[in-house]
């Protein structure tokens, strides 16, 4: 690891403290209390595949929770693949960077074609729920803190049972007030003057409920932010606020070039008319991803709330080139990368550590 980090990636990795665990199941968590201290900046775990998910939810439930520090878990399996060992080595690499905020690429996202997005301090915003096996729901967050979109703060956690839409409110309060915070800690005291949301995991008739509860939330706290512009105006951002279905049933092809069959859309296509979208309110279906078999299934973008007046066509390239800045993949996904942020935390809290994480562990992409 060291090797391929200095060689390939110019990255400084020091020589690691070993510690042998025999027993994973039974001392891990004694062998962390033991090992790990305040100046410790990661933790890389080997583990069988004998009780490695057993082992895994108790590793990371006391590192997210109880000793904050980034994490990497590895199966020995991986590790014994020698002839592609060069290719997993540096596939950890990348994500150990990744987890420590190091960007790894990067998309304008301030041109002609985005605009008047990102021509002022914007902050792109993603929120999700994932539900586990015991069906709690637990609320995924995810914050950008820089202009490029590669610095994020991340939460998650458990929605009161029953009171899930009231629970939501709060947490986001919480959540939207907190970012703010960061935000202007990173960028000299400057607050977004843009927020552009991105909902995931919504069905029609949801639609009613986010905009009653999670848009009035977030207006809510932006509406109590004191500040004074550098013009000597009071703070007032604008807010962007975009459903993403949860699921769609529409597919769409293109003639071939011998016009005799036809073929997937290339990536990057979008489709708004009217005819096959919502006539009353602002949505779009955008396939993001190059597909070689079977069909492209694009995904629905619906705009709940609109304070900004974007221009279809920047929310449309916004959200597309968003859809490349996502760390864990060398190429475009399905949704913009701050969704599929708070849908990793989201899993990573509601299955392993069902707890909130560590304050120290916030402005970190330790759940990647």
């Amino acid at each position: 690891l060291r090797d391929i980090s200095t060689v390939a990636f110019q990255m400084q990795m020091a020589d690691p403290t070993r510690v042998v665990c025999t027993d994973q199941r039974a001392d891990i968590v004694n062998v962390l209390n033991a090992k790990v201290t305040p100046q410790t900046q990661m933790v890389l775990l080997l583990t069988p595949h004998k009780d490695c998910k057993k082992v895994y939810q108790l590793f990371k439930q006391t590192a997210c929770c109880h000793l904050p520090c980034v994490t990497q878990v590895v199966k020995s399996e991986t590790i014994r693949k020698r002839q592609s060992i060069a290719a997993v080595l540096s596939r950890i690499v990348l994500q150990i960077n990744a987890k420590f905020c190091g960007p790894l690429w990067h998309i304008d996202l301030a041109g002609s074609t985005t605009k008047p997005a990102f021509s002022a301090p914007t902050m792109t915003i993603g929120i999700d729920e994932f539900v586990n096996n015991e069906d709690e729901k637990y609320y995924g967050f995810a914050a950008s803190l820089d202009t490029n979109c590669t610095e994020y703060f991340s939460n998650s956690g458990l929605l009161e049972k029953g009171k899930e839409r009231q629970s939501m409110s709060v947490k986001l309060q919480e959540a939207v007030r907190d970012a703010l915070l960061h935000f202007a800690r990173r960028n000299d005291g400057c607050l977004p003057q843009h927020l552009v949301v991105y909902r995931g995991s919504l069905n029609p008739s949801d639609w009613v409920s986010v905009h009653a509860t999670e848009v009035e939330a977030i207006n809510k706290v932006l509406a109590a932010v004191k500040g004074v512009s550098a013009q000597g105006e009071d703070y007032a951002a604008t807010l962007t606020f975009v459903g993403v279905a949860k699921r769609t049933a529409m597919r769409f092809f293109q003639p071939s070039s011998n016009e005799k069959s036809v073929r997937n859309p290339e990536w990057g296509t979008v489709v708004d008319d009217t005819k096959v979208g919502m006539r009353k309110i602002p949505s779009f279906y955008l396939i993001n991803q190059a597909v070689g078999k079977g069909t492209a299934v694009p995904t629905q973008f619906v705009v709940l709330y609109d304070s900004a007046n974007l221009s279809a066509n920047a929310l449309q390239n916004l959200t597309y080139r968003l859809a490349f800045l996502y760390f864990n993949y060398t190429g475009s996904i399905r949704v913009p990368a701050p969704l599929q942020y708070a849908k990793k935390i989201a899993n990573l809290i509601g299955t392993a550590v069902r707890a909130e994480p560590h304050k120290r562990l916030l402005k970190t992409f330790f759940y990647l």
